[in-house]
């Protein structure tokens, strides 16, 4: 763990806790903003800075939402300001970002389950309908040989059957109407059911994101301003040369324009922040080299032949 001991006026990216904490309500936290980034061909150092006004005692300057794949050795703190300060410490913690919300889970279940009941209900509904249909239908089938018996022995009176092949036929198609509409009433609810299975599936398979916060431990001795400067290395930026050529009219002439194409997908916003670039590599170099060992002392006599 990089540690910075020294005493100077400071500055601070990041959020100021007082230890031991008050059960009194917190007062407005400042945040980090970006102050500006430096781009190598490979990587970028970011430059976080924080005002705030602190008291003397302990305290702790949290930068929060950093980027998780940042370079935990190339954490710096410094600072300038009117309080007199001494940073004791500088820690990286590892901070878990956009947890589903809690019940959430049971929820989907529940409402599943509920659609799942009501889908069953309508099946029911469904059978009992069809069944009643059969019944119509045979009592129907039933009078048909009635009829065909009374037509050949001379007995057919027509008052005596339009009105229930009437009633039967009216009844027949009413049940039709209450057999369509609960399987529409079924397509429905499927739909439902299947966008809250997906919403229940993605929860299920839900990966919190993570990210790190460094947290600098301050010893206050003189109360003031204090600014905190916070630099790190993160991954996935870079820049790289590019350039337009114009020729002229007469190809006796040419325009260079030279310029850079800077690429980031650091997670964090540059906008509107001062970025520099650097063809610099600081990776190169960084390795301690390994070191002859040399012993001093007095010359051991050559021993005789």
């Amino acid at each position: 763990m990089p540690v910075l001991r020294h005493w100077l006026p400071l500055s601070c990216a990041g959020i100021l806790v007082a230890q031991p904490a008050l059960a009194a309500p917190a007062p407005a936290v400042p945040t980090s903003q970006v102050a500006g980034v430096t781009v190598f061909p490979d990587r970028a150092r970011v430059t976080r800075k924080l005002r705030m006004e602190v008291k003397p005692g302990a305290r702790q300057a949290v930068f929060g939402a950093l980027p998780a794949d940042l370079d935990s050795e190339s954490l710096r703190a410094s600072g300038q300001g009117t309080a007199l300060a001494a940073i004791s410490g500088l820690e990286v913690r590892t901070v878990q970002l956009g947890a589903p919300p809690e019940g959430r889970t049971r929820d989907l279940e529940r409402r599943i389950r509920g659609l799942d009941d009501q889908d069953r209900d309508l099946a029911a509904e469904i059978e009992s309908h069809r069944l009643a249909q059969q019944a119509l239908r045979a009592a129907l089938a039933n009078a048909g040989r009635v009829l065909g018996t009374a037509l050949a022995t001379g007995s057919f009176d027509p008052r005596q059957w339009l009105g229930p092949a009437s009633l039967v036929s009216r009844e027949d198609a009413r049940l039709a109407k209450l057999i369509l509409a609960a399987q529409r009433k079924q397509r429905e609810l499927a739909g439902e059911r299947d966008l809250l299975k997906r919403q229940l599936a993605s929860l299920r398979g839900f990966q919190a994101k993570t990210a790190k916060a460094a947290v600098v431990f301050l010893d206050v001795t003189r109360a003031g301003r204090l600014d905190v400067t916070l630099t790190y290395d993160v991954p996935r930026a870079a820049w790289a040369p590019a350039c337009d050529v114009t020729l002229g009219g007469d190809l006796g002439q040419a325009r260079l324009a030279y310029h850079a194409k800077v690429t980031q997908q650091t997670g964090e916003d540059w906008q509107d922040t001062r970025v520099t670039l650097s063809s610099g590599r600081p990776d190169l170099g960084a390795a301690a080299p390994d070191l002859e060992e040399w012993f001093i002392g007095a010359e051991e006599p050559e021993e005789p032949e």
